[in-house]
């Protein structure tokens, strides 16, 4: 069985935009799936991003806190990592926008 509970999203660190296009503008939410087996209910099996950019980006570009990466609009990550910072950039027309988060995906 597995539970589905809430991310926690310590602080966005920052981002940055082209001065091409002011309406494109990154944004993300996350959340965690644990196991609810076994001697403890860490770590974190699978992160589940959802893009919640504005603007109607064409592209989507993440970088992982282990510098994988995803050009998936809504991708998973696979992560035992307690912390990680993720970046999310996002492009249409030549326009691009950036943000990174630092996240908590719990506390064992």
């Amino acid at each position: 069985m597995v539970t589905v509970a809430s991310l926690v999203v310590v602080s966005a660190i920052g981002g940055c935009s082209s001065d091409d296009d002011p309406d494109i503008e990154a944004a993300f939410s996350a959340r965690f799936e644990q196991p609810t087996t076994g001697p403890t209910t860490c770590p974190v099996q699978a992160v589940h991003f959802e893009d919640r950019s504005t603007g109607e980006p064409t592209s989507w570009e993440w970088i992982f806190g282990d510098a994988s990466r995803s050009s998936e609009q809504n991708p998973t990550w696979e992560t035992n990592a307690v912390t990680a910072e993720v970046t999310l950039t996002v492009r249409r027309d030549g326009a691009s926008d950036s943000v990174t988060k630092r996240i908590t995906t719990h506390e064992c």
